[in-house]
Order: structure tokens, then sequence, then C-alpha cells
């Protein structure tokens, strides 16, 4: 579809066209807008480099051309009717959701949430759209996965860290060990001595039936409870 913006300069069209919230051009992640009526009027830098595309190819035209997100199973999330344009329609709260955006190898998973701001002149919500970017959690969740999943002895999809087969001690150890501390910085904040820590992490190791610490993290993060 040809660009609203054709024959006009980006900035022009937001001024003639857009309104842009003054707290949104001052966030610190990609931000785009759209209009009321779906159309993109404002691009920052960091969202120019996140589309792999310019301002000025990006304004003016409807939001789910620029943007084309793909979901989990790699299917087009934009479109003219998306899930963000059915929630402001039906007024209904806006939750954050995950996309893939960008040019081809380039693309990435982002989390996208959502402001609906209404214009000073009441013609209807613009919608400010913040990205966060958390490819890095996902791959390491998706490592977490795989060495979980090359783990031999089936009790560990069974056991829980909560469960008493491991002390408080030994529990608050390994999560010290989830917020990558070492075994001496864990000596240090628990006032033992590095030998009796070291054991301690043996003793989680053989409870859980895993070989590594690495392992043993990996399945306190997956369990997704760190109370001790």
């Amino acid at each position: 579809m040809e660009s609203r913006a054709t024959g006009v300069a980006a900035a022009d069209y937001q001024v003639a066209r857009g309104w842009v919230p003054p707290w949104a051009r001052k966030l610190g992640m990609p931000v785009w807008i759209s209009d009321p009526d779906r159309y993109i009027i404002y691009v920052n830098g960091r969202a120019e480099g996140l589309l792999g595309q310019t301002t000025g190819n990006c304004v003016g035209r409807p939001c789910n051309e620029v943007i084309r997100g793909r979901t989990a199973k790699g299917k087009p999330f934009c479109a003219e009717q998306c899930p963000v344009v059915r929630q402001l329609d039906f007024q209904t709260e806006i939750e954050p959701f995950r996309l893939r955006i960008g040019p081809g190898r380039k693309s990435k998973w982002v989390q996208v949430v959502v402001i609906a701001a209404q214009a000073p002149d009441f013609s209807g919500p613009y919608v400010v759209h913040c990205v966060i970017d958390d490819e890095r959690e996902q791959r390491f969740k998706q490592y977490l996965t795989k060495v979980m999943t090359r783990s031999p002895k089936p009790r560990l999809a069974n056991n829980r860290v909560t469960g008493p087969s491991l002390t408080r001690r030994e529990k608050e150890i390994l999560a010290l060990l989830s917020d990558d501390a070492s075994l001496r910085e864990i000596a240090d904040k628990l006032h033992l001595s590095y030998t009796t820590v070291r054991n301690h992490v043996q003793h989680i190791l053989n409870k859980l039936g895993v070989h590594s610490t690495m392992e043993a993290v990996a399945f306190f993060l997956l369990t997704d409870d760190r109370s001790i």
C-alpha cells in the first residue's frame, strides 16, 4: 500500500496528521506510535534499528504493514484487526505481548507494552508501542531447557526445590547460585567456610540427581520457585 506521507517529509506528516505525547519521546527503548486510523506517525531511533527501516519509510504507512510481527508459531500477529485493535475497540485491558520483529535473520523476540493515549483534540486513541528486548531471556530459558533434557535421571522431573529433600540452608545456597554468586561469595554472605558451602552444593547435586551446578540451577529456575 502506498504511504499516505508520499511527497511529504516525515516530520511534516507528523505535525500535520499526528500527535506525539511528550513523554513518549523520552523513553529509552524502541517506540513507535500509530494514530487512530492505525497509521504510524512516529518512530524513534531505537525502533528504526529494530525494524531495519528509517523513519521516512515507516511514517504514514499502516502499522501492520511496517511491523509485520509474528507469533511463536510463525503466524502473523499484525493485521488490520490485530488483537490490540480489538482490545481497543472493546475498551478492554491491553495485555503485553511477545512478537518476533525485524528483517530476516536479524529478527528478534521482543516484549511489546502498549499504551493508549488520548489526543488533546479527542480525535481517538493513539497507540504507543514500547518494546522491551527479551531475546536474551528467551535464549537463556531455551538453554536451560536443553540442559534439563540432557539429565538422565527421571526423578528430577518429580522433585521440587521446596520439597522436604533439601534443607533450608541448601535451598538458600541454591537460590544464591541462581543469582550467579560464586561459592566464595556465598561463603562470605552466609558466614560459612568455602569447604562447607562446597559440601552443601555436593549434597544438593546428589539429592536432585544432577551432575553439575548448572543443571541444579536450571532446575531451580525452571520450577520458578525461590521460596526458602
